[in-house]
């Protein structure tokens, strides 16, 4: 663990680096998108692209922003005219509130219905599950949404089709009207996430439930409940555990399509429009972050193994 620890700051870099390199070599100038299109006189766009520093050489544009991000700058958005940190802080707490409930139903939900399935494998109600989740899994998560959109804010006008909040809203009905447009986008986003946790969590607990110290449990008069829950799930956790992980960063970034089809002001939204205006600080900004992130949550994973299963920490 202090190994990787060590090691992590270099992977970091390297994928700074990369990042860095692919903003560079994508198509399209951001100069000539800041300042309006083609039709800008010439000494106007060499003026602003000196002001942004990017008539520098390569080398030099990398080191200005390595030793900037070390001291927690992620630059600054001409676009927006604000710091990129200062606008990626304003947008996490609706993108953690999305992601978050959607990745808590998935969760729950999909152990849940994992378990049940595995009970009576092959059964109508086994087979209805891995059928349901293997079409949802098969399903865009961006064509998912439009349906749902059509369906209950279109066709049948149950939800907003968009947006934060409605206009004129104060008070109590603020938040009514808050958690209300939150209802769709959350249970689209957790729904086809949830069919990645049921075929993980059942293919796992039939592993288990074929093992010798099932049986064993079995012949000991353990209750159902007991041989499923406390004796089979814990340790079919593992690759779930690995899953919950790998999918934690996914917290951040996980909604880019939810949230452009529900106009949902979050990250997904900055990072959307980042990318149409060329505002590569944004654009680096949230994948280093991202990027610090599933190094992070990966070494957490592997604590947290050892609780898990008392044998890896061996």
């Amino acid at each position: 663990m202090l190994k990787r620890i060590i090691v992590s700051p270099a992977v970091l870099f390297f994928i700074v680096l990369l990042n860095f390199l692919l903003m560079k070599l994508a198509p399209g100038d951001p100069v000539r998108m800041f300042v309006s299109g083609t039709y800008a006189p010439p000494e106007y766009v060499e003026a602003m692209r000196h002001r942004l520093g990017l008539d520098k050489p390569l080398y030099e544009q990398f080191l200005i922003y390595i030793s900037r991000l070390v001291q927690g700058d992620l630059g600054f958005s001409f676009v927006h005219n604000a710091a990129v940190l200062h606008l990626i802080g304003g947008r996490l707490y609706n993108t953690l509130l999305l992601t978050g409930l959607a990745f808590i139903l998935s969760l729950v939900l999909g152990i849940l219905l994992g378990v049940i399935a595995s009970k009576k494998p092959y059964s109508a109600l086994d087979n209805s599950a891995s059928f349901s989740s293997l079409i949802v899994f098969s399903m865009p998560q961006f064509w998912v949404a439009i349906i749902f959109l059509l369906l209950f804010a279109l066709y049948v006008p149950i939800f907003p089709p968009g947006g934060l909040i409605s206009v004129g809203k104060t008070g109590v009905d603020y938040w009514v009207d808050f958690l209300w447009h939150l209802i769709l986008p959350t249970f689209v986003l957790g729904l086809t996430n949830l069919a990645t946790f049921v075929r993980l969590t059942r293919a796992s607990m039939l592993e288990q439930l074929g093992k010798d110290y099932i049986l064993t449990a079995w012949g000991k008069g353990c209750s159902e409940r007991d041989v499923l829950y406390k004796h089979a799930l814990r340790n079919a956790l593992l690759p779930i555990v690995t899953m919950i992980g790998l999918r934690l960063p996914w917290l951040l970034y996980g909604a880019v399509l939810i949230e452009t089809v529900f106009s949902w002001p979050g990250l997904g939204m900055l990072l959307y429009d980042a990318i149409f205006s060329r505002d590569y600080n944004i654009i680096m900004g949230i994948f280093t972050i991202i990027s610090a992130l599933v190094i992070v949550f990966g070494l957490i994973t592997d604590l947290v193994y050892t609780y898990v299963d008392p044998r890896i920490a061996y």
